[in-house]
């Protein structure tokens, strides 16, 4: 399996911008005919936002620690600044998030004048002020899962891996944050956690189904690409606990929430290598979860999409080489919701804390809106160029309600043409129609709320 080519090449300087992105404050007051230097402007947006991928050991495919190393890299960092590739922020300014990462145009235009002026070094006592955090990582880890052995990828550039883990506590409890902690950061990409309690609707035959994926695939997990269930045929999504890419500190759910977890429960982790910028090496990942013995909101991350298209995947067609391609799904959620949550009753309506768009690699933007009763509509995430490979979880800065009355849309759009077709294997792929399904050639359209 395989991922665009243009993203593969563009992973380097796509990390790379993931640091220059984040600076807010300290460097929107410079003046037209101001220096722009090192010290005390660039540097601590590339300390804040780039090193943690971008250092000796990381995925970033080059350090940018040092001025030498951002200096030789002036002009790459302002090219991918300058076009939004960094940092791998994908949401559009109609709503307002937590944690946002994205760069105002005063600090896009910062960084451009440094490497127009030839990237100065500057006075180093003259440190500008470090970036705030915008990521928060859970205080607790109560749980830990593990790889069960370590896995060595063996797709080039990208492999998809899925192992089944045990959850281990013995009685019912709520996960309440959740952060990945690779054991090889040269080559993870993403992490992502599905749940499977037992009584679940979908539980028994979906898990009856991968551990079958597990036994037929030789050495440790089974291939996967657009979901855990890989090719097994099962096309419903399964909940997640938890997403994490590189630069992301984990998860903290919002307060007095959490997802119910039952003894005897499954966790699926699925992870994405790329061997774009590393030579393959072993990988054992772990993650943390942190769990409450009880929450005053039961929550969960609830899949939006129409049903038919996973039952009849042509009733979701993409026909080959046209470009755009529209679907929608707009509905009452609630009974969905119920049955993909394992019974929560959202009969009152629900909040939504947080978005997740999920296509697949012809997918190029997405939004999720609530049509009120009264004819007005609220955006909760759009996405105005999705890139399948920095997909994240948007965290509302305020959880939007839903009432009884309303109803809920995904819109997808892809482009299907010669021109947008992926590398598969090594190979450039051409037009085909397609169809929904969790292959690599396959498509998805699914809005992942998390709900209480």
């Amino acid at each position: 399996m395989s991922i665009r080519s243009s993203t593969t090449r563009s992973m380097s300087v796509i990390a790379l911008v993931t640091c220059v992105l984040l600076q807010a404050g300290c460097i929107d007051d410079v003046a037209e005919g101001d220096l722009v230097t090192w010290h005390e402007h660039i540097e601590p947006i590339l300390k804040g936002r780039c090193v943690g991928c971008h250092q000796p050991g990381s995925i970033g495919p080059f350090d940018l620690s040092s001025y030498e190393q951002a200096h030789k890299l002036r002009h790459a960092i302002a090219a991918e600044v300058s076009s939004r590739r960094m940092p791998p922020w994908g949401a559009g300014k109609e709503v307002a998030y937590s944690g946002d990462m994205s760069l105002s145009d005063e600090q896009v235009a910062l960084v451009e004048k440094w490497a127009a002026q030839g990237a100065p070094r500057g006075d180093g006592s003259r440190q500008g002020p470090a970036l705030a955090n915008v990521n928060s990582a859970p205080p607790r880890a109560d749980v830990t899962l593990k790889m069960p052995v370590a896995y060595t990828p063996k797709k080039t550039p990208d492999d998809y891996r899925c192992f089944i883990l045990d959850w281990p506590l013995d009685k019912t409890s709520f996960v309440s944050g959740f952060i990945a902690r690779p054991g090889n950061t040269k080559l993870v990409h993403h992490v992502a956690v599905f749940l499977l309690n037992p009584g679940d609707l979908i539980s028994p035959a979906t898990l009856k189904a991968l551990a079958q994926l597990d036994a037929d695939d030789p050495g440790a997990g089974y291939t996967c690409y657009g979901g855990p269930t890989g090719t097994s045929g099962i096309m419903v999504p399964i909940q997640q606990l938890g997403q994490w890419v590189p630069g992301s500190a984990g998860d903290i759910f919002s307060a007095g929430t959490g997802i119910r977890v039952v003894a005897g429960a499954k966790v699926v982790l699925q992870l994405h290598y790329n061997l774009s910028s590393a030579a393959s090496q072993s990988d054992q990942t772990e993650v943390d979860f942190q769990v409450e013995s009880e929450v005053a909101h039961e929550a969960s991350f609830a899949p939006w999409l129409k049903a038919s298209w996973a039952v009849q995947p042509d009733t979701m067609k993409i026909p080959a080489g046209q470009n755009p391609v529209i679907h929608q799904y707009r509905e009452d959620p609630r009974g969905f919701f119920k049955t993909m949550s394992g019974g929560m009753d959202l009969s009152e309506g629900f909040d939504v804390h947080s978005v997740l768009l999920h296509m697949h690699q012809l997918g190029v933007r997405g939004e999720a809106v609530i049509h009120r009763g009264d004819g007005s509509t609220v955006p909760l995430l759009v996405v105005p160029r999705y890139d399948f490979n920095w997909q994240r979880v948007y965290w509302l800065a305020k959880p939007v309600r839903f009432h009884p009355g309303d109803e809920l849309s995904v819109t997808c759009r892809w482009d299907n043409s010669a021109a947008n077709q992926p590398v598969i294997d090594g190979k450039q792929a051409k037009p085909t129609d397609v169809v929904w399904g969790e292959g690599t050639g396959d498509e998805m359209c699914v809005a992942n709320l998390y709900v209480s």
